[in-house]
């Protein structure tokens, strides 16, 4: 049998909706729960990783709410309204696994059900490498400011966890800041596009999205050394019309991060994947801030923070978390050693656990392209694998479940 998947309980929950007060209920054997909607910082950023179920008849809603017990041989999992009314929300019958819900689990990390599920009969590529039991990326979103953020690089060198930044690139690249992105790489760390200008929407065409994301390159191959992975981006503000993913794809760019409650919901995925009607392109999400406005919200703790780790930790999914540089804004920290307190501790809890990968944001994306392209099978009883041809270096391998078993399968062919 495989593992079962235990998820904590958040009692930090939105209070602006009706929705925050639904929840759904994971039966036996995995016994977990979640809310339908919740939120750690105005209404957009929910740092355990899920989206919003809905009662609005849309795909992201529950579909049949005169469902019931008898439609199933078991129950897997039940919602409960805010009105008292319960409902069926994911059960088998006849060996089909099925979710009251358009979408399904897709926009939380609740889908290693089905990947538990399927792995009895089928091979699963997971989120995490072979050898590994977690994956961590973190980041800073260089929106305003670059070298601000040196005293935040230094504490992960003196941890040894790799840092990476997203850059606005029509930002001043002064000295001190050109020193920092050497000091990142030489340590490393990684360096992404954050769009040229950081505009809403990637500019808000097509056409606009590509300029903003070829402008971008232009700009940084002049810092980076020669022969430096371009191919994956960050989105600003994390929202990704389907135009501009077109956009970005026209830029030959490969994968973007994205994803936040709040915006373009077909971009909250809960693995990264071809992205919804535009094909040729990856998407993966994001959606941990670890702002000080969220650790005050939380009692001036990293609880929320330490549950979503762990949460993403039990159900074989990549975790990924960011903050920004400090400019006039500091994001809700009161100063640099309340946010240095804060990541430190955070990243002493997550060393406290077995078989992390700490991965820079470019070999994170790079892994997951490779895996999202990755074709797995099984034939007369014996696992198959075809990995596509790629330039990728340094890269753990893919794992895949099977039967309850991890199996390795080679990154480079």
């Amino acid at each position: 049998m495989s593992k079962k998947v235990l998820f904590l309980k958040s009692q930090s929950i939105a209070k602006s909706s009706v929705l925050a007060n639904c929840k759904l209920v994971y039966e036996s054997p995995f016994k977990f729960e979640r809310f339908f909607e919740r939120f750690d910082f105005a209404d957009e950023w929910n740092n355990l990783g899920y989206g919003r179920i809905r009662t609005d008849g849309s795909p992201y809603a529950i579909s049949d709410f005169t469902l019931t017990d008898s439609a199933f041989d078991n129950i897997l999992a039940r919602y409960y309204l805010s009105d008292g009314t319960s409902g069926v929300y994911a059960g088998i019958k006849d060996n089909k696994l099925t979710f009251n819900r358009e979408v399904g689990p897709i926009d939380g990390i609740d889908a290693c059900l089905i990947e538990d599920f399927l792995n009895e009969s089928k091979p699963v590529l997971i989120d995490i490498p072979y050898g590994y039991n977690s994956a961590v990326t973190m980041r800073i979103d260089c929106d305003e400011a670059i070298s601000s953020g040196k005293q935040l690089v230094d504490l992960y060198k003196e941890l040894s966890v790799p840092f990476s930044m997203a850059i606005k690139t029509s930002l001043d690249f002064n000295a001190a800041s050109l020193e920092l992105i050497r000091n990142v790489l030489e340590n490393g760390g990684s360096v992404l596009s954050h769009s040229e200008t950081h505009a809403p929407n990637w500019g808000g065409t097509r056409e606009n999205a590509k300029w903003e994301a070829e402008t971008a390159r232009t700009k940084l191959r002049e810092f980076l050394p020669s022969g430096y992975n371009f191919d994956f981006v960050v989105s600003p503000f994390h929202q990704n019309p389907q135009y501009a993913v077109e956009g970005l794809r026209d830029a030959g760019i490969k994968g973007f991060v994205a994803g936040i409650i709040k915006n373009d919901p077909e971009y909250l995925v809960s693995r990264a994947s071809w992205a919804k009607n535009v094909p040729g392109i990856m998407t993966h999400s994001q959606q941990c801030m670890l702002h000080g406005d969220s650790y005050h919200n939380a009692g001036n703790t990293i609880d929320i923070y330490k549950e979503s780790f762990e949460n993403h930790y039990r159900s074989n999914t990549f975790f990924g978390f960011l903050d920004h540089p400090f400019s006039s804004y500091q994001y809700g920290w009161l100063n640099e050693e309340e946010r240095l307190n804060a990541h430190k501790e955070f990243l002493l809890h997550i060393k406290k656990f077995d078989g992390i990968w700490f991965a820079n944001l470019v070999d994170a994306m790079s892994f997951l392209w490779v895996k999202v392209n990755t074709r797995v099978w099984i034939e007369d009883d014996q696992l198959n694998w075809e990995v596509p041809p790629h330039d990728y270096k340094g890269l753990p391998d893919l794992c895949v479940l099977w039967k309850g078993e991890k199996y390795r399968v080679p990154i480079n062919g």
